[in-house]
């Protein structure tokens, strides 16, 4: 039995072996009502394919796994890119390089039907977790940009932005939301302004939707771009 994490919800479920940091798992629902009740369902050995589906599942697990040898690091790692890559072990920067290349292949695939491109900048904050950053070209007129993560004590955290270089005015969410506003800095490091420096303006941090925790590549799945909306 094992604690796994679904929709943000803690459930309690059979697996039959203690899987590898980054496995992507499926289950079976074997019960709604009156409780929740999962099974780690069959590995069907299937052609894999291409699509971006499998690219982005490729990132999560990427990720994972170069996450969890984080963990294991015993240092402070730097936050600005150069010293961050720069402190990490050989076999630690192979796995950081596997996501980035996870990376470039989802971006390929998007190229001709999104204006989004999605990055991964770990050293933006070095104590989270599952960070990751969709915005468009900060050069645009207009533009918006998403960094989420997952920081201790706020949980699961989106910073959503909209851009009109120079002003750029963005909204915190997170499971926890007191005291998240702090955050909304850190989109001042991830996205480049083209003018000069940015002014950031940002309300009150907010409880975080369940419509928002799907992932940032995940919402790269749907068949058309969404209306962007802080």
């Amino acid at each position: 039995m094992a604690w796994i994490a679904f929709d943000g919800e803690p459930l309690l479920t059979n697996i039959g072996n203690c899987p590898a940091p980054g496995t992507v798992l499926n289950f079976e629902i074997l019960q709604l009502q009156p409780e929740i009740r999962l099974r780690e369902a069959p590995n069907r050995k299937k052609g894999r394919g291409n699509g971006l589906a499998v690219l982005v599942q490729d990132f999560f697990t990427s990720r994972a796994a170069f996450e969890s040898a984080l963990d294991s690091l015993d240092m402070a790692l730097p936050a600005d890119q150069e010293h961050f890559l720069s402190v990490l072990p050989p076999d630690v920067h192979a796995l950081w390089e596997r996501v980035n290349q996870c990376v470039q292949a989802i971006n390929s695939q998007i190229a001709n039907k999104r204006e989004e491109r999605l990055s991964y900048p770990p050293w933006l904050a070095p104590r989270s977790r599952e960070l990751e950053l969709l915005c468009t070209p900060p050069d645009q007129i207009w533009g918006h940009a998403v960094l989420g993560l997952r920081l201790a004590p706020f949980g699961v955290v989106q910073i959503r932005a909209v851009l009109h270089p120079p002003q750029m005015r963005c909204r915190v969410y997170a499971d926890q939301p007191k005291n998240a506003r702090k955050l909304a800095p850190l989109m001042l490091a991830a996205v480049p302004c083209p003018q000069g420096e940015w002014d950031l303006t940002c309300g009150a941090a907010e409880k975080l939707p369940k419509r928002h925790r799907g992932g940032l590549p995940a919402e790269l799945l749907a068949p058309m771009a969404p209306h962007f909306n802080i």
